[in-house]
This record gives C-alpha cells, sequence and structure tokens, in this order.
C-alpha cells in the first residue's frame, strides 16, 4: 500500500456542528459523499477500492482509499500464471480481465524469477513491492480525488499508521470479494 494513502473522518466536531439544526442537510451530504466515493470506486482499478461508510460512533462518515486485495496472494498467483504463460491478466471486481501489458512490470518480474532461483519466499516479497510500484500512480490519484472530497466538507484526517493497522485493513480483508489473477 502507497505511504500517501489515509482516510478522511467526521465527527461531530469538525463535522456534525455545520448541521446541528439541520438533520435534513447533514443526510444528504453524506449521501453525497457516498455517491461521489461510488463513482470513485467503480472507476476503471483493480487493486484498490475508494469506500465511504458511517463512522464507527455513526455521527459522521469515512472515506478513505484502501486495498481492494491481499498482496501476498496477489503476488503467488502472478507468479503462478506469469511462470505458465509468459503472461498476466487481473480480474477487476466486474470480473473482467486485464491483461498486464506494460513491458517494464513483465522484464521486471522475470528478472525477480531468474534471480530468486526457486525462493518462493524471495519471489513474492520482491512480486508484492513491484505490484505496490505499479499501482502506486494509481492509488494516488484516488487520494488526490479522497481528498479533494475530504477538503470540500471540511473532513479530519486519519494517519496512515492508524489506517493500516484499523478499520481500513480489517474492514477490507473480511467484507470484499478478493478479485484474482488468471
Amino acid at each position: 500500500m502507497p505511504a500517501q494513502s489515509f482516510f478522511y473522518e467526521t465527527s461531530h466536531s469538525n463535522f456534525g456542528i455545520m448541521f446541528q439544526n439541520d438533520a435534513e442537510q447533514y443526510i444528504e451530504v453524506i449521501q453525497d459523499i457516498q455517491a461521489q466515493a461510488k463513482a470513485l470506486d467503480e472507476s476503471n482499478k483493480d487493486i484498490y477500492r475508494v469506500i465511504a461508510q458511517f463512522s464507527s460512533s455513526e455521527d459522521g462518515i469515512q472515506i478513505f482509499v484502501a486495498p481492494h486485495v491481499r498482496y501476498v496472494e496477489l503476488a503467488e498467483t502472478v507468479l503462478e500464471c506469469f511462470k505458465a504463460s509468459g503472461k498476466v491478466y487481473f480480474k477487476n471486481k466486474h470480473n473482467q480481465h486485464r491483461q498486464i501489458r506494460k513491458q517494464g512490470f513483465l522484464s521486471e518480474l522475470q528478472k525477480i524469477i531468474h534471480i530468486s532461483n526457486g525462493n518462493k519466499k524471495n519471489e513474492v516479497a520482491k512480486t508484492v513491492a513491484l505490484i505496490k510500484e505499479h499501482f502506486e500512480k494509481q492509488a494516488a490519484k484516488l487520494d488526490k480525488a479522497v481528498e479533494s472530497i475530504a477538503l470540500k466538507y471540511n473532513l479530519g484526517v486519519v494517519k496512515h499508521q492508524e489506517y493500516i493497522a484499523g478499520l481500513a485493513h480489517t474492514w477490507i480483508e473480511e467484507q470484499s470479494p478478493e478479485p484474482k489473477a488468471v
């Protein structure tokens, strides 16, 4: 996961008070945030998701960019796929295949296999790093889009360390179906 991924969270102190006397406007704004997050989430991507959901205290909303898959499992599948056919395909959440054609990605994968020389643990670790690097620009674009929504509604920022250890990771791991490479 790229280091620049954050999630944003509303609370009574920085968001709810704006709508203290207007519950209808509060609901409209939350629905608007959810709709914008859904539109970003349905953009053409395979590895990251954009999610808006109610905060655990239910007095606000959270919006964040999060991993859609477990990287280690994805790396293992990518390696198997590449060793078998010399090609890499990802399935997105709509079960559509997208072939990775980026020559740099494929040649780096070839180098990883060659250098690791049968050391599966080393192959997987290096492939995880390669996948993250390959998709980092995409995640950065989503982060930027999420940040613009957050700024518009004055949402507070939750630090990256909390993001890794907390709700985003847990929620994705437990709730989301995982796309598989073929």
